[in-house]
């Protein structure tokens, strides 16, 4: 065989490793990044710590109606990673929600605000998660509104 075939079977070889490496690299981050599953809640306790940026002067917690949890659900449901940064000085928690489920288990939701867009959700205060349900303009906002108007 000569040295072009050679070469050429290198630079095939060469780029399936390439694709392989791809791959794997794309199946890890995927799978890092699932976003955890959210059942309906059957309770809701928020708790909303005082904010000079929505005008709340002391620290409020509410126990939710029913009614309040389905119209809430949508809002706060983990719909996608986060992939950005937190500045945690900046993206302030709004919401911090104690969450009972048919099951019995009890999971704590921290709601960050972020900015004009959807509210972002975490189960570990780490991880964070888009909360597409709320509108791309008042995110965190309208949960709080929803919250406390019950």
């Amino acid at each position: 065989m000569n040295r072009h075939h050679y070469t050429r079977r290198a630079m095939q070889i060469a780029v399936w490793m390439a694709f392989c490496v791809v791959c794997v690299v794309a199946v890890s981050y995927n799978t890092k990044h699932i976003v955890p599953p959210f059942p309906r809640p059957t309770d809701m306790i928020a708790h909303i710590p005082k904010d000079s940026q929505t005008f709340i002067h002391k620290d409020v917690s509410v126990i939710l109606t029913q009614k309040t949890i389905d119209e809430l659900y949508p809002l706060i449901k983990p719909t996608r990673y986060y992939s950005d940064q937190i500045h945690k000085s900046i993206h302030t928690i709004r919401v911090r929600l104690e969450i009972r489920f048919e099951d019995g288990t009890s999971k704590t939701m921290y709601i960050r605000t972020r900015g004009v867009n959807p509210a972002i959700v975490s189960f570990d205060d780490a991880k964070y998660y888009w909360a597409d349900g709320s509108s791309a303009h008042d995110g965190s906002v309208a949960i709080l509104r929803v919250i406390l108007n019950q």
